[in-house]
């Protein structure tokens, strides 16, 4: 089964349809009560990485610096 919306692939792991590698927001409350197990322990996500690219700094506004302060703090 292929599918993209996370709420359905959580939807069909509780309905035992299968396994799936999911954000914890999407099953912290499902583990707590025992309606969803760890299949892979110790398991996380690749880190994301993000890229932003700037040609010239000229024009640019204030939001622009913004988002340059917050790419050195993701950075970090």
């Amino acid at each position: 089964m292929t599918v993209v919306d996370v709420g359905m692939i959580r939807e069909a792991v509780l309905r035992g349809v299968g396994i799936a590698a999911l954000p914890e927001m999407m099953y912290g409350a499902a583990l707590r009560t025992g309606q969803m197990s760890l299949m892979m322990s110790g398991w996380t996500f690749p880190t994301p990485q993000l890229y932003a690219v700037f040609l010239s700094r000229q024009g640019h506004g204030a939001s622009d610096s913004g988002i340059r302060r917050f790419s050195r703090r993701v950075d970090q």
